[in-house]
Formats: structure tokens, sequence, C-alpha cells
């Protein structure tokens, strides 16, 4: 799998959150640079860890793992 369809979906669905980084990835117990590795897409997430991230957001695995949705008018970070 290509793991930037992943984070650019968690940018995506984050964005649409209003939170930082550094606020979801604290939330889902991990460190904001893990969270950040995975949503630039340098790093591809355990199954437990996307799940936590999927549970702050709201969202379902599938959401995240489903090809990118468009990304109009979203800047990284």
């Amino acid at each position: 799998m290509d793991y930037s369809v992943i984070g650019k979906n968690l940018l995506k669905y984050r964005k649409d959150e209003g939170l930082s980084q550094a606020k979801l990835a604290k939330e889902s117990g991990i460190s904001t640079t893990a969270y950040r590795a995975i949503e630039t897409g340098k790093a591809m997430p355990r199954v437990n860890t996307l799940l936590a991230i999927c549970n702050v957001l709201g969202v379902k695995i599938q959401d995240v793992c489903s090809p990118v949705r468009k990304l109009e008018n979203v800047k990284w970070n």
C-alpha cells in the first residue's frame, strides 16, 4: 500500500476537525514526530496506532485507507 494515501487522508480529516498534529498525536497516544511521519507518508502506522488515530478523528480505518479524496486548499502543517 502507498503510505501517502493514508497520510493524505489523515491530513484531510485532521484539518476537518481543526486539530493540530501535536494535539491529534497526544490524544492518540503517540509522539508528534511519529504522527508527522505517518501523515507525510514516511511511515506506516501499526494497526492499533491507526485505530487510535481514527478514534480521535471519528472515522473508520477504511475511510483512511481508501483512495485519496480531493484535497483542495489544504496546506501541509
